[in-house]
């Protein structure tokens, strides 16, 4: 059957391999995305304001915790994906940075052998 695109392979059967591998990692970013603003807003009071941090002259994505994907080679999960947000309440502002490292570079396993890897980290709320 072949190796799937987000597993390395890079093409589908009758398509180009980079449009493919392209759209393989714009899901992928849109599904960690999802996951990791979750994940922060669930260890924060539903009072504080997000706002996304950037650099001059950049334009802020309507979510806050869109993930960028620098690509470090063809699979799709094959990039560096991070981002970074202030958080803002009555007691100050602090910043929260995410950094997604490539498979295998860190930490146990999230589940399944083939799954992306994963590290947890223990906060005064609980597990992130």
């Amino acid at each position: 059957m072949g190796t799937p695109p987000w597993e390395g392979g890079g093409r589908l059967p009758g398509g180009p391999g980079g449009r493919i591998a392209s759209s393989h990692r714009l899901a992928l970013v849109d599904r960690l995305s999802c996951l990791v603003g979750n994940a922060v807003r669930a260890l924060l009071p539903s009072d504080v304001e997000i706002s996304r941090l950037t650099i001059p002259g950049e334009t802020p994505p309507s979510d806050p915790f869109h993930l960028i994907a620098d690509e470090i080679g063809p699979a799709p999960r094959e990039a560096i994906f991070h981002m970074g947000v202030r958080v803002t309440d009555a007691r100050g502002s602090g910043s929260v940075y995410v950094l997604i490292l490539p498979g295998g570079s860190g930490g146990p396993p999230c589940g399944e052998v083939d799954e992306i890897s994963c590290r947890s980290e223990q906060t005064p709320q609980g597990g992130l």
